[in-house]
């Protein structure tokens, strides 16, 4: 069985859980970056392309 989602309505359900997302992690408690420098530049990283 085939199923269709239009793109528009699967757009906006990508974008609410990203922000979602997004909220759980500001409102969490504060972060330690990690000591290692390839760590810590990864997490940064992915903040930085969020």
């Amino acid at each position: 069985m085939s199923s269709w989602l239009n793109i528009e309505k699967y757009r906006e359900s990508v974008i609410k859980f990203a922000d979602e997302v997004e909220q759980f992690y500001t409102n969490s408690a504060n972060k330690i970056l990690p000591e290692d420098d390839f760590y810590k530049k990864g997490y940064l990283q992915f903040w930085n392309e969020w």
